[in-house]
């Protein structure tokens, strides 16, 4: 190949995986027998990566920026380069940023109620194993299972045992009603904290009476910072409605593009997939749309390191406030 890009023709293979995660492993190796390729761009699922993650470990194919909410976290493995940690990187900020508060506990608890869902699972492991890094004290925690409701009854009932300097509770917005005694309450702990993500559109109709004590995790840039970015993710839309969008997929599939954009053209016709991977480590930080800060480093496997802690505004426009600065891993 020539090392002008003008000379080089790409082409791209579209692999569809059907069925449970566990058929996916086999369909990946006859995909690559029938056409070998020289790396995997994106990917999307809900579910577990783990067998794509393990195919291209096994056989050294780059895989770059997957968009999924579970990632393999590794410290060793090497092929697959993630936009964040997933879900769990919510649970991880959270702890970071109760350890700048150390005159908020005095001997006082941390109190985890965590529904019995992937997503609410992922959080608290985040939490529980940065903490505990630190050097802190172990958490209580309290399971809501399949169905189970959290109550006003309960909460107090936990807020009386415990006295929590803090509560960390990982659900969705069903579980917000519980919280609305807890305002005014002289036992409600200093800081209760929630995950945005897992609030989904609920975020946005929190309470008046509950946008003051909830402080939520937001690991995103701000939407209305965002906003700027916008004439640069329609550049590769081709006249397409931006709104038409899941506005989260889009721009990660953008930032996707410019990364591979920037590492082929600095690799000057040495396609080597190590090279790929090793010549992105060296591309400095980056500003794209969605995350406040991109970059992997020599070594780096996950681009964005950081969260925001926020609480939503007054009014029936709210906007997001910061309370945090980007807190990274």
């Amino acid at each position: 190949m020539s090392g002008n890009l003008t000379y080089v023709t790409f082409t791209l293979s579209r692999w569809v995986l059907t069925g449970p995660s566990s058929t996916w492993r086999k369909q990946l190796d006859d995909y690559y027998k029938a056409e070998p390729v020289f790396a995997l761009l994106g990917g999307i699922t809900t579910g577990d990566w783990e067998p794509v993650h393990r195919f291209c470990e096994d056989n050294k194919i780059p895989d770059l920026m997957p968009i999924v909410d579970y990632p393999v976290i590794s410290e060793s493995d090497w092929y697959t380069l993630y936009p964040s940690r997933g879900i769990r990187q919510e649970g991880e900020a959270a702890a970071r940023y109760l350890q700048g508060m150390a005159e908020l506990f005095k001997d006082r608890s941390v109190v985890q109620v965590i529904r019995d869902s992937r997503r609410a699972q992922a959080l608290a492991a985040g939490f529980r194993e940065t903490w505990k890094g630190a050097g802190r004290t172990p958490v209580r925690e309290m399971v809501l299972g399949n169905g189970e409701q959290l109550t006003p009854e309960r909460l107090k009932q936990i807020m009386g045992q415990d006295r929590p300097a803090a509560l960390l509770l990982w659900d969705d917005a069903s579980s917000l009603a519980a919280l609305k005694g807890l305002a005014g309450s002289a036992d409600r702990p200093g800081i209760v904290l929630v995950s945005g993500t897992y609030l989904g559109k609920a975020l946005w109709s929190v309470p008046e009476e509950l946008r003051e004590l909830l402080y939520m995790t937001y690991p995103y840039r701000l939407p209305q910072e965002d906003v700027r970015y916008d004439r640069s993710v329609k550049r590769v839309l081709s006249g397409k409605m931006i709104q038409s969008f899941d506005q989260q997929i889009i721009r990660q599939s953008y930032i996707t593009n410019e990364i591979l954009g920037k590492a082929l053209l600095e690799m000057r016709g040495e396609y080597y997939r190590d090279f790929l991977l090793d010549t992105i480590g060296m591309i400095e930080d980056q500003y794209f749309p969605l995350y406040e800060r991109v970059s992997f480093g020599p070594g780096q496997r996950y681009a964005s390191k950081g969260c925001f802690i926020v609480r939503l505004g007054k009014g029936q426009n709210p906007k997001l406030e910061r309370r945090s600065e980007w807190v990274t891993q």
